[in-house]
């Protein structure tokens, strides 16, 4: 996801966990079940809406690698990004255009 506010690449520990299983490093069950959660709250986490605890960042530590504090700092880096973008959104008027240069298959938009 990218922030509209920064222009920035947005990735959410549950974006992280994703590339694990869809790279063979973990099979998605086995993920679910390491770290305790039920599909909907699991399904949730990799979409990036539930947000990471202290214990569910120490079970990925030890699912998937790195440290608890690197999901830790994953976690807290990607709520910051997308409060940010959330309060950039709120501020823009809403009439939004449409500029015709695309870059690859994404396009740009200016607000007016």
């Amino acid at each position: 996801m990218i922030n509209m506010a920064t222009g920035k690449w947005i990735t959410s520990p549950g974006d992280v966990a994703r590339d694990a299983i869809e790279d063979g490093i973990v099979k998605r069950e086995e993920l679910r079940d390491a770290l305790g959660l039920g599909e909907v709250d699991f399904t949730s986490f990799l979409s990036g809406e539930l947000a990471l605890s202290d214990s569910l960042a120490k079970r990925l530590a030890e699912s998937i690698g790195g440290t608890q504090i690197f999901w830790e700092n994953s976690e807290r880096r990607y709520r910051k990004e997308r409060n940010e973008e959330a309060e950039c959104l709120l501020c823009m008027p809403a009439k939004v255009r449409k500029i015709p240069r695309v870059y690859g298959s994404v396009g740009c938009y200016a607000y007016s």
